[in-house]
């Protein structure tokens, strides 16, 4: 039985035969339904919706037309979407005529193709040479036929071209041509070893066409094959994506269906013959003047554009057909050019590191750099080249096609009304979008999100404390745009929608983004314990995704490892320029030949520590390696550079650290001027140095450091044999029990602050080279006593210790050697501290927290905080015994802070 289908919204009409599934029936009428998964019922992307049982009859009824709805769906449509009547393409069946309507977010819209690369010079020397011939007419003296006649004519401008073969299209025509030309012809000569055409005249045009068929998208260049210019460009949407986003999908496929491979062949050739149609007739002309394509795939694309099985790529080892250079007939392959038109498809290297590839490295050639280079082309199946001149290194990684929307609830390609970027407000967590086809950004009513959209998102996400590092969301947060889903998992609402269904990310959407970029962190860090390289220099980030995500969010996510912003290049369509410098010089392909084979092969997912790797990826940015490149080298402090200090404090002067009664009433008094939650002791900043026998002096606000009492070698070693003046400290210790109505917070200088207040840092910096040992034996000194004054402060009831020691150490010396001294001294003292701080948290201004994550002696985790003032909020966490070291902020700053740091000691 048929049965008539219209599509909606382009009203167009088809006939199938019962029992077929509405994905089929759209794609036999050429209308294109979203269907990442292939077919196989998995993506629930291909949603359609039953409007009526025919053009002229009422509300529909749908188990009169449409097949039961089946578990796949339950599965993967919401109850909202089942109850409005919303069915899946690939499970519903027709049974009757029908008016179905695709929604926004299935339609397969025109996606923003990528091609523009970064500008290279190109040597021009094109395999496909134009010989402008004028040919001595045959005569009763000179009988040689029209072939030998050419070969001579040729060889007498080019020696090398007396051995020639000719195409046979064009033999067959030879005779004809030559005689209506008047035998004043050009002939086009492929590498110096076939005539694959004699055009009539000496002026025709000659185009060449270089071509990048990736998995989602295809992108062409036409090009003069006389001068090198690059004259149109064109771009599509690669047809094949109807029967599954990815390549293991395609390859399924033509497992599957025994017409699988010719019908994915075909289809791909019809969308390349539409494009040089289209480049052609920009130029007055037809593709028949097109002599040469240059093709550049992944392994499977290309497999399918040969027409060669694809089946071994289908299970592991994932051995392709052939991995060399092919030079085919175009005609073989059904792509209409010129009669005796050449296609040539760049060398794979292995596995489904394919043609694509090679055309990126023949483009950015890091085989002629000394730099160590990490070129990244982001995709479904993410390809990874690392080296320099000395080697190379290659893998791919299985990404998915999370970072090109699909896997996403709300995902979609890159197209009109996708998202493209978001940012997040860290107080209100209002979100703000950038949707594609927009100028502005607005919190508007996108149909979807994209692949650079949702990196976006879920670093955005993570840097508000939405998710932790382990990407869970923090149940404690009370948000209108924070909310469980309909199956009781959180997610996050980029976009509420009055029509339609709200734009979510979810928590299978930020687990989804986690495991396609461990995938390709993993993979960047197993090349690098593979080669010989220490470090890597400089990233180049290819293709279209790596073209249009912010990178600054994709080092927050942990997308790839940490590098220099300035040393991050984003280059564009590598690939598509390298298929131009292919076609336009055929150097570049004997460089494809040989590099395809010089690089190794590392299957990534095979390596015996991919899956620690993979496992410590999973973090964000990472669980272990931390993101300290972009850090910056000098902190301004955002606190204030005085406390308020009452009149009568200012009176007591001296007396407020040698009479107990007045320290106290000191520290309540300002307390009660500054308007704080607790007591902060001592107003006297110069506590610990003088335990050390520092000087003193009141500065009219506070007590501050005196005269330094180290100046050379012998003070240093007189100040480590020194014996403790105990005294100075157990005036605060003392205080502290008599403050038990209160909540106190202990201000703490660290190791090097308390000897910068007793040494000159000129004189001090001076020093700490040449006596490197003498000095670290004091900071050592320094931190056993700090350690055993804070274990004292904290039995006592001190709930937030306040450190702060120099950053500017880093500042002046650079993070070596604040990492040998100011950072080493410090991290011990954290790492001792740590047993002794279930009831009180130690917090870090921001200049020191900085520092100690630059030097890496820190790891962050942004926490977000309730509601109210920030020191109010320290002193919840100081009761919760999971948190030791928070900070990021300053102490003194009234301000709302809505997130801070939960610090990690690093080994």
């Amino acid at each position: 039985m048929k049965c008539s289908i219209i599509f909606q919204p382009w009203g167009k009409r088809c006939l199938c035969e019962a029992g077929t599934t509405a994905l089929n029936a759209a794609r036999a009428s050429g209308v294109e339904i979203t269907s990442f998964c292939g077919d196989h019922r998995r993506c629930g992307k291909c949603k359609i919706k039953l409007v009526q049982t025919d053009v002229n009859s009422g509300p529909a009824k749908i188990d009169e037309v449409l097949s039961p709805v089946t578990d796949a769906e339950r599965a993967l449509l919401t109850e909202t979407e089942r109850a409005a009547g919303y069915r899946l393409a690939c499970c519903a069946e027709i049974r009757g005529n029908a008016v179905l309507e695709v929604p926004p977010e299935s339609r397969v819209k025109d996606a923003i193709v990528l091609d523009r690369g970064a500008e290279k010079n190109i040597h021009f020397n094109p395999a496909v040479r134009a010989y402008a011939l004028t040919l001595e007419r045959p005569s009763l003296e000179d009988h040689r036929d029209d072939l030998a006649r050419i070969t001579d004519a040729l060889a007498s401008q080019n020696p090398s071209l007396r051995a020639l073969t000719m195409d046979y299209q064009v033999l067959k025509k030879l005779p004809k041509i030559l005689r209506g030309a008047r035998f004043t012809v050009t002939v086009l000569v492929l590498n110096e070893a076939e005539i694959i055409a004699v055009l009539p005249g000496t002026e025709p045009p000659v185009y060449g066409m270089a071509i990048d068929v990736g998995t989602t998208t295809i992108a062409a260049g036409l090009c003069d094959l006389k001068t090198g210019d690059l004259l149109e460009k064109a771009s599509a949407v690669n047809p094949q994506i109807s029967y599954g986003d990815d390549v293991l999908s395609r390859v399924s496929h033509c497992l599957i269906h025994e017409d699988g491979l010719e019908t994915l062949q075909s289809q791909l050739m019809k969308t390349l013959n539409a494009l040089a149609v289209e480049m052609t007739a920009k130029r007055g002309t037809e593709p028949s003047k097109i002599a040469e394509t240059v093709l550049v795939c992944n392994t499977v694309m290309a497999h399918i554009a040969l027409g060669i099985t694809p089946d071994a790529l289908g299970v592991s080892p994932f051995i392709s057909g052939v991995r060399s250079g092919l030079n085919i007939k175009a005609r073989e392959l059904g792509l209409k050019i010129m009669d005796g038109g050449n296609v040539y498809c760049l060398p794979s290297e292995a596995g489904f590191v394919g043609g694509d590839n090679t055309a990126v490295l023949i483009a950015e050639a890091p085989y002629r750099q000394d730099k160590v280079q990490l070129i990244i082309d982001i995709g479904t199946n993410g390809e990874i080249c690392l080296g320099n001149a000395e080697a190379l290194y290659v893998t791919s990684c299985a990404t998915g096609p999370a970072l090109e929307g699909a896997q996403i609830q709300c995902g979609m390609r890159a197209s009109e009304g996708a998202v493209e970027h978001v940012t997040i407000d860290l107080q209100t967590l209002e979100p703000s979008l950038k949707i594609i086809g927009e100028d502005i950004w607005h919190t508007g009513s996108p149909v979807g999100i994209c692949g650079s959209g949702i990196i976006d998102a879920v670093a955005q996400m993570a840097a508000a404390a939405i998710i932790d590092s382990d990407g869970n969301f923090d149940k404690g947060l009370r948000h209108k745009r924070i909310r469980a889903g309909e199956n009781g998992k959180p997610e996050y609402v980029l976009a509420f929608q009055k029509d339609g269904q709200d734009l979510v990310i979810t928590q299978k959407d930020v687990r989804a983004v986690q495991l396609a970029k461990a995938a390709l962190y993993a993979g960047a860090k197993i090349l690098l314990a593979e080669s010989p390289f220490e470090k890597i220099d400089e990233i180049i980030l290819a293709g279209a995704f790596g073209s249009y995500i912010d990178v600054k969010n994709a080092l927050r996510l942990g997308l790839f490892p940490d590098c220099l912003l300035k040393n991050i290049k984003v280059v564009g369509n590598a690939a598509g320029v390298g298929a131009r410098m292919a076609l336009l010089d055929k150097v570049k392909r004997q460089e494809a030949e040989a590099v395809s084979q010089r690089v190794r092969f590392v299957e990534s997912a095979e390596q015996k520590n991919f899956y620690t790797e993979f496992g410590n990826a999973m973090g964000i940015p990472h669980k272990k390696d931390l993101f300290t490149a972009n850090q910056p080298g000098r902190f301004p402090c955002s606190g204030r550079d005085e406390r308020q200090i009452p009149d009568e404090v200012r009176k007591m002067e001296m007396q407020i650290h040698r009479d107990q009664d007045k320290m106290l009433m000191a520290a309540r008094l300002v307390r009660e001027a500054e308007k704080l939650p607790a007591v902060r002791l001592p107003l006297d900043l110069t506590t610990e140095a003088r335990a050390f026998g520092g000087d003193v002096k009141w500065n009219g606000v506070q007590l501050v450091p005196g005269k330094y009492i180290c100046r050379d070698r012998e003070d240093l070693e007189a100040l480590y044999r020194r014996t403790l003046e105990e005294q100075a400290i157990r005036e605060i210790l003392e205080c502290i029990p008599k403050l038990r109505d209160d909540l106190v917070i202990l201000d703490v200088q660290g190791p090097f602050s308390i000897l910068a207040s007793l040494m000159d840092s000129a004189v001090l910096f001076r020093y700490l080279k040449p006596e490197k040992d003498m000095i670290g034996r004091i900071l050592e000194k320094m931190t056993s006593f700090l350690v055993d004054y804070i274990m004292v402060a904290v039995e006592r009831g001190v709930k937030i210790i306040s450190f702060a020691d120099p950053a500017g150490v880093m500042e002046l010396t650079g993070p070596a050697v604040y990492k040998a001294f100011s950072g080493r001294a410090t991290q011990r003292l954290f790492t001792e501290l740590t047993p002794f701080l279930d009831k009180a948290v130690v917090h870090l201004c921001g200049k020191v927290a900085v520092s100690m994550e630059k030097a890496g002696y820190l790891k962050p985790h942004p926490q977000r905080l309730a509601a109210g003032g920030y020191l109010e909020n320290l002193l919840v966490l100081a009761g919760d015994p999971s948190v030791r070291f928070v900070g990021g902020g300053c102490i003194n700053v009234r301000q709302r802070i809505p997130v801070i740091n939960r610090y990690e000691i690093m080994d």
